[in-house]
């Protein structure tokens, strides 16, 4: 129950306008270095809602069960979604030649 409040929690934030960057991402994009990516990303993205969607799909491709895991926490969403926005800055800026893949897979690590 907690995981579809979860998923209607981002939905109602981000959906409509704010899948224009998440459209764009793929499964080839994970293997990219992550700096540049996450620039790329950021910097499309119109607003932090547009930029939190698309984070969320990253997430998804690479561990599509850790959004369950974190939404059956009972963590707050918005204090989550917040640090794992930092998490995953951090990881991906770490290393100029780290993918976004292995960024991704140390931010969910570090969230356990």
């Amino acid at each position: 129950m907690k995981y579809y409040l979860f998923v209607l929690l981002f939905a109602s934030i981000s959906f409509a306008n704010n899948l224009r960057v998440a459209d764009l991402i793929t499964y080839k994009d994970l293997d990219e270095p992550c700096p540049g990516k996450y620039s790329e990303w950021y910097l499309m993205s119109k607003n932090e809602s547009e930029w939190g969607t698309a984070q969320v799909k990253i997430f998804f491709l690479v561990d599509k069960g850790f959004l369950k895991r974190a939404a059956n926490s009972g963590v707050n969403p918005t204090e989550w979604a917040n640090q794992l926005g930092k998490n995953f800055r951090y990881f991906c800026e770490k290393s100029p030649t780290v993918s976004v893949k292995t960024a991704v897979k140390q931010t969910i690590n570090f969230m356990k």
